[in-house]
């Protein structure tokens, strides 16, 4: 698609739907773990990839030559046809997409509004009526570099429907988490049997999947 035309078409959607830039350097490799590496670019990927969006506008489900990325530090999607120019998506013009990368893998950016109407978050755990599992993944500039930083959410279920929010993975903090919870003797049965274990993005996400069985 003409690069023209597609911001355009983006621009006749919202007034501040997409802003046009050229494309700045990616990092080499996604961001892995709870502790992310300090990287020198906040760009997700290291290159564009495909992608697949819930949304209300027409131009991201019928224009197969988008391609994505997403900016940690502004916290936007971007959409490419041509690699050259990048456009960076206001948010309220999607609900959800789901980046193709590395051959076989997905990722799941979208909107949660248990947590809040306002960030974005990326899907480790959903379902519809038991313990739900997020995370934000955040860049900010320290000294002359950028450093990643994730913050977790776990969604409760009805009819105790809140969120609780984990700055840090420390085991007291999770269990603490379930108390007075209708799972909090299931959860600390869990947590009795990987004392062993150090806190990480695996733990919790094998913990959740515990507690919804």
């Amino acid at each position: 698609m003409n690069p023209i035309l597609l911001f355009t078409l983006l621009y006749s959607f919202s007034a501040t739907a997409a802003t046009a830039q050229r494309v700045f350097p990616t990092q080499t490799t996604p961001p892995t773990g709870f502790n992310a590496p300090m990287t020198n670019s906040p760009i997700l990927f290291s290159d564009w990839v495909k992608g697949t969006i819930v949304s209300q506008n027409p131009l991201f489900t019928n224009d197969s030559n988008l391609v994505y990325n997403f900016d940690k530090a502004a916290q936007k999607l971007l959409a490419t046809s041509d690699r050259q120019i990048q456009y960076r998506v206001n948010s309220k013009e999607f609900q959800s997409v789901t980046f193709d990368y590395a051959g076989q893998q997905t990722l799941t950016l979208e909107h949660v509004p248990a947590i809040n109407d306002r960030d974005l978050f990326f899907r480790i755990i959903k379902t519809d009526d038991k313990y739900s599992l997020y995370y934000s993944l955040h860049s900010q500039v320290r000294g002359r570099t950028y450093v990643d930083s994730r913050e977790y959410y776990i969604v409760f279920p009805f009819p105790d429907i809140h969120t609780v929010r984990l700055r840090i993975m420390d085991k007291r903090l999770i269990k603490k988490a379930f108390a007075l919870s209708a799972d909090e003797q299931k959860a600390e049965t869990f947590l009795a049997q990987h004392t062993d274990e150090e806190p990480s993005e695996y733990f919790l996400k094998k913990m959740i999947e515990y507690l919804n069985q």
